[in-house]
């Protein structure tokens, strides 16, 4: 073979990719050429390869490719393709170390790839990609994807929406990678165990039927989403040791604490999208959480809050769906630190008539424990009555000595719905007058409630919410 001559079939010059290569660019080659890659200088008559970047235009060319470079010195590209075979596939069985990016060429629109085949692609061997695995965030016909020992990606894995004919992934042993992000809609067979060390992990619409991805009880996460439909998933288990940031929108059930994770540390949980159930992994020793945040499409409900801290309970049914009925807190919600803060908006559903409740045996049982550290309470549109807050109010009236002493609140509004019944506000303007709740207009406000015998409602606003509104008028005037 004559290096001075042309490339040997399936071979042509190469230069190392920062993006993948959209077709029609200067990286594009002859149809004759299988493969882009660097070359170097023959020895008696044998190519040398050097192994940097390199764009696979067909079976062929990921042949020439796997058989000379155990390691990529930068990018592999998939395609175009120059073979119009129906299906083909590239394998790259030999290939252990990609030191750049692993993923398909850029097309803008799906009907450009009209005219290439299907195909799948594998390595049994490819063990590390140091920049990104990158499927689908660009038009593919990529069906199967399979690196089963596939263990560390030091930048991210994504296998996105427009990878639509994927329907089999395997990366049974991923461990490492910084970001993950899975989103194939078609996907049916995901095979993965668990995840030991990411920062952020995003799940969107797929077809699969279980999910450990996020169970490892090492993981220390910065954002968790889960972006359904997913309508063969009915329960998402999830176990880490922290995560700043999770949300769940999802029509499943939500089970906390995966099967080697005991502690969890949530900032905030976000739930919507018709998650039915929130329970706790009996394995799970303890879970804190600093906010929980419901939307109007869960599909709770009675809501168990299952966790042995809470900071904030936020619950915003601001639309036509109501489904939350009742609202458990746990004896051990008496000892939440931080400034336990309640905000419930538009739940006309929402019964806060009493701490107590009938259960199935016709006991009377307690069912909500109020922290004894508040830090405040923004209840609008809820059925409630007096009795739900006797407990409270008891605190705030012991003296600043007691223990627990009184909360310290910096907003106090309650303005109950049209089906609460003889809502009183003068004990809480009594605790106001004491100093015992916020004085300003801006911060406390208390309404009360009461039906006719035509089932009209009246709101009356609180005397002190009043005097507080005459007084502000006044200082605008002068």
């Amino acid at each position: 073979m004559d290096s001075q001559g042309e490339n040997p079939p399936g071979l042509a010059l190469g230069s190392s990719l920062d993006l993948p290569p959209a077709l029609g660019t200067s990286a594009a080659v002859s149809p004759d050429n299988n493969l882009t890659a660097g070359v170097g200088p023959t020895v008696a008559g044998v190519l040398a390869f050097n192994c940097t970047s390199a764009i696979i235009f067909s079976p062929a060319g990921a042949d020439l490719l796997r058989k000379n470079c155990r390691v990529i010195h930068g990018d592999v590209t998939i395609g175009p393709s120059n073979d119009n075979s129906t299906t083909q596939h590239i394998n790259l069985d030999g290939v252990e170390v990609i030191e750049g990016s692993f993923w398909n060429y850029v097309v803008a629109r799906r009907d450009e790839l009209d005219d290439q085949p299907y195909f799948t692609l594998s390595s049994s061997t490819l063990t590390e990609v140091k920049g990104e695995v990158e499927f689908g965030r660009y038009p593919t016909k990529l069906q199967n994807l399979t690196l089963p020992n596939l263990k560390t990606v030091n930048i991210s894995f994504e296998v996105g929406w427009w990878a639509d004919d994927l329907t089999y992934l395997d990366v049974s042993s991923l461990e490492s990678v910084s970001r993950f992000v899975l989103g194939a809609a078609n996907l049916t067979t995901f095979r993965h165990k668990s995840l030991r060390n990411a920062k952020t992990v995003g799940l969107y619409p797929t077809q699969i039927d279980s999910l450990d991805l996020v169970s490892d009880s090492r993981l220390n996460l910065t954002n968790v989403g889960f972006q359904g439909p997913f309508p063969n998933l009915k329960n998402i288990n999830i176990g880490f040791a922290y995560a700043k940031l999770c949300s769940i929108d999802a029509n499943a059930s939500l089970t906390l604490g995966g099967p080697s994770a005991t502690n969890m540390t949530i900032g905030t949980l976000s739930l919507g999208g018709g998650v039915s159930d929130i329970k706790r992994s009996t394995e799970l020793e303890s879970i804190s959480v600093d906010k929980l945040s419901l939307a109007s499409s869960i599909s709770i409900p009675h809501l168990e809050v299952p966790f042995d801290n809470l900071r904030d309970l936020t619950l915003e049914q601001n639309y036509e769906t109501h489904p939350v009925k009742d609202i458990t807190l746990p004896p051990q919600a008496v000892n939440w630190t931080g400034g336990f803060r309640l905000r419930i908006s538009d739940a006309p559903e929402l019964n806060l008539t009493s701490i107590y409740r009938t259960d199935d045996q016709n006991n009377r049982v307690q069912t909500w424990y109020w922290p004894t550290n508040i830090s405040s309470i923004w209840i609008s549109g809820a059925n409630i009555s007096n009795e739900f807050f006797d407990p409270f109010v008891a605190q705030q009236n012991s003296s600043l000595d007691s223990i627990p002493p009184p909360s310290v609140l910096d907003s106090f509004w309650v303005l109950p719905s049209a089906n609460s019944t003889g809502f009183k506000c003068a004990p809480f303007n009594e605790l106001s007058y004491k100093g015992r709740l916020p004085t300003s207009k801006y911060d406390f406000l208390c309404s009360n409630s009461t039906k006719s015998s035509g089932s009209a409602f009246i709101r009356t606003p609180s005397s002190l919410h009043l005097a507080g509104v005459a007084l502000g008028a006044a200082m605008w005037m002068a």
